[in-house]
């Protein structure tokens, strides 16, 4: 789509992939205004007829509201099999990667800047909500901050008006932040839903995690409508208990107990904290250890926490043992490739790396992988070629002519990463080519016990190792040089 115009804009570069559609960056051609337009490509997503109804909804939907902190549309079309929206580009941050930066600094949030942010939204929703719509997918990469640090509500594309139009499809929304009744039923969704899911927000900002986690959609789902969430002093005991009492009325089971308004909801949390409205607070990050406070935490599984000195006690062994292990087989695979270097293809290292004997130039590629995300990087001064490049774990696999990119640029990488998730670059990737977002860890495929390998024109390249628990795992790939001779 690079190059193509649509309506008055050109597009010149992707931003962002997810499961519903592309954004890209645009440029208005007669006034050079910069936009992100949200792209659906009919022919691609032709197993969900309801996808293209729902695209123009949410256009819909969006433009009959005008509020300060609530995305706007400059234009809506179709293009060539393509449905487009145009909307301002928000050049800043969202609030996931607020919450990540915090998490990598073992902080929180600071509150006051937090829920004045969430005020915003809050302002937004209600706004949304008296006009009869209901956004269903309440999240905090769903609120974006620009330079003058001001709160959009942004992605509205669950977006549900019981008044004028009934839900389309198996619209489900988020796990983490789903409010009971809508994990039910999707039509069952009320502007309290929104309330609620606002809420699973401020509990995060306050503590440093959601409610519930569990290592399927199902699981948590399941959890939002029958257990009782955390109590959030048991997690961050500086909480004042006022505060704490507002939460937890706002993740009530029964829509009709939590707040009437999303504002309510916010301003009686603020008070709480900050009865004199002097913008000071004694509320600090918990003393927790892992996941809380990993750089890399699980997405959706979310261990107890043991007692405080058993870390201690096993870490240093497990990683001597593990550091010991990747000694002895490194060594091992470099003997045999000194003794097998014979017209044999060459195998180096573990995993197993595969070169193909070819007059084609092939250079490595750096794969690290976590619980959250996987990352391809080109670390060399020549693009790589990906074509035909699969992941293949079992019946799970992941085939890189879908991002539809034909090289990896120099210092560029590709990530696949957790709807919602977001965390810095990995090291080695000075610019995100392209990501693809999954909506659950079900096509992780490299969290699967049993590895997974990488082949490229049907020829194996590389054996890796499944993801280890709380650290990075890294695989070694032989690329050719792109473009190839004779391409």
């Amino acid at each position: 789509m690079i190059g193509k115009r649509l309506g008055d804009y050109t597009l010149v570069s992707l931003l962002a992939t997810g499961g519903m559609a592309r954004i890209y960056e645009g440029v208005d051609v007669r006034l050079g205004r910069h936009a992100a337009v949200k792209v659906l490509e009919l022919a691609s997503n032709s197993e969900d007829d309801t996808l293209p109804a729902r695209f123009e909804r949410e256009a819909r939907a969006v433009a009959k509201l005008d509020h300060p902190n609530i995305i706007t549309i400059f234009q809506y079309g179709e293009f060539q099999g393509a449905l487009f929206i145009v909307m301002p580009l928000i050049r800043g941050r969202d609030l996931s990667q607020e919450f990540a930066q915090a998490r990598k600094a073992k902080q929180l949030m600071d509150v006051h800047r937090g829920l004045r942010l969430l005020e915003q939204i809050a302002s937004a929703l209600d706004y949304a909500h008296s006009g009869g719509v209901i956004h269903r997918d309440i999240k905090p990469s769903n609120i974006l901050i620009d330079g003058n640090d001001r709160a959009i509500l942004t992605d509205f594309g669950l977006v549900f008006q019981p008044k004028e139009d009934p839900t389309l499809g198996t619209a489900f929304g988020t796990p983490r932040y789903i409010a009971p009744e809508q994990a039910v039923a999707s039509d069952q969704a009320t502007g309290k839903s929104d309330i609620y899911a606002l809420a699973v927000i401020l509990f995060e900002m306050l503590t440093g995690q959601t409610p519930f986690n569990g290592t399927s959609a199902m699981e948590i789902a399941l959890a939002h409508i029958n257990d009782m969430p955390p109590s959030p002093r048991s997690i961050n005991p500086t909480i004042p208990e006022s505060a704490e009492r507002e939460i937890m009325k706002a993740l009530s089971k029964d829509p009709a107990n939590r707040h009437a308004t999303a504002l309510e909801m916010i301003q009686a949390v603020k008070t709480a904290i900050d009865p004199e409205g002097t913008a000071e607070t004694r509320i600090s990050a918990p003393t927790m250890h892992y996941p809380l406070w990993d750089d890399e935490p699980e997405p959706d599984l979310v261990a107890e926490a043991e007692p405080e000195e058993t870390p201690k006690r096993r870490s240093p062994l497990i990683r001597i043992l593990f550091l010991l292990l990747v000694i002895t087989i490194v060594g091992a695979e470099i003997i045999s490739v000194l003794v097998n270097s014979n017209n044999a293809p060459t195998t180096v290292g573990d995993p197993t790396l595969i070169i193909a004997d070819s007059a084609v130039d092939f250079l490595p590629a750096n794969v690290i992988y976590t619980s959250s995300e996987f990352s391809i990087i080109n670390p060399n001064n020549t693009p790589l070629n990906i074509q035909t490049l699969e992941f293949q774990s079992g019946d799970v696999g992941f085939n890189l002519d879908s991002l539809r990119r034909v090289t990896l640029p120099p210092g560029m990488c590709i990530r696949i990463m957790l709807d919602g998730r977001s965390s810095p670059l990995p090291e080695g990737c000075n610019e995100l080519l392209t990501q693809s977002v999954f909506a659950d860890s079900s096509r992780f495929f490299w969290l699967l016990e049993a590895g997974f390998t990488v082949t490229r024109d049907g020829t194996l390249t590389a054996t890796c190792p499944t993801a280890q628990r709380g650290t990075n795992t890294t695989c070694t790939l032989a690329l050719p040089a792109s473009p190839p001779p004779g391409i």
